[in-house]
C-alpha cells in the first residue's frame, strides 16, 4: 500500500461517505516508494506536507500513528518523541499535535501493571485544541479500554506520590495530529465544492 493509494483512499472516504476522521494506522507499513535521488527525510517531509494538503482541502481530522525506531539493546526506555520516529525530524516539526502513549514494562520487555500515560508533546493551535501535558490513566483489560483517575477501582493506586525513580517504559506508538483544527462555526465541504 503506496503513499498515494492512501491519499485516494483518504479522499474516497471524506467525499463519497462524508469521513471527517481519517486515522492512518501504522505509518512504517505504508510502501515507500521514493525517488531513486530522494533521501527518506526529503521523502518524509514531502508526505507530510500532501496529507496536511489533503486534509486541509477537505476539511477533515487526519491522524498518523508512527511507531518509534526500536531502542538500542542495553539503552535506557524513556518516552519517545517525533524525533524516534525513523524518517526525519519533520514528525516533530510539521505535524499539529503530536502526542504519544507511553506504559510501564518489567525486565523482560512485558507490560507492568495498568498505568499509561498520555503525553501531548506538540501543539501548535493551544486556543483552540488545548496546550501539551499529560494525562494520567489506566488500563482495563477486561473490556480494552483507558479509563481516569475517577475509574479507578478500589484500592487501586497508581501514580503514588511517593514514587521516588521513574518507571522504565516500553515505546509505544506517537500519533501525529496533520489535519487542520476542526472549525464547528464552519460547514462541511459538500462535493460539488471539491
Amino acid at each position: 500500500m503506496t503513499l498515494d493509494y492512501v491519499l485516494e483512499r483518504i479522499e474516497t472516504a471524506a467525499v463519497r461517505y462524508g469521513a471527517k476522521l481519517v486515522v492512518v494506522d501504522p505509518w512504517n507499513e505504508l510502501d515507500h516508494d521514493r525517488d531513486r535521488h530522494e533521501s527518506e527525510t526529503e521523502y518524509t517531509g514531502k508526505a507530510i506536507k500532501e496529507l496536511k494538503y489533503l486534509a486541509k482541502r477537505l476539511q477533515i481530522a487526519l491522524i498518523v500513528v508512527a511507531h518509534p525506531s526500536k531502542p538500542h539493546p542495553g539503552s535506557r526506555l524513556k518516552c519517545p518523541t517525533p524525533y524516534d520516529i525513523s524518517g526525519s525530524a519533520h514528525w516533530y516539526n510539521k505535524p499539529d499535535v503530536c502526542i504519544a502513549v507511553w506504559r510501564d514494562v518489567d525486565r523482560d520487555g512485558n507490560f507492568k501493571g495498568t498505568n499509561t500515560e498520555i503525553r501531548v508533546q506538540k501543539s501548535r493551535y493551544w486556543n483552540s485544541i488545548g496546550r501539551p501535558g499529560t494525562v494520567k490513566l489506566w488500563f482495563d483489560s477486561g473490556c480494552n479500554r483507558y479509563r481516569g483517575p475517577d475509574d479507578f477501582p478500589e484500592g487501586h493506586r497508581p501514580w503514588r506520590s511517593n514514587y521516588q525513580s521513574p518507571p522504565k517504559n516500553r515505546a509505544a506508538p506517537i500519533v501525529s495530529r496533520i489535519g487542520p483544527p476542526s472549525n464547528p462555526n464552519k460547514a462541511p465541504a459538500k462535493v460539488s465544492d471539491m
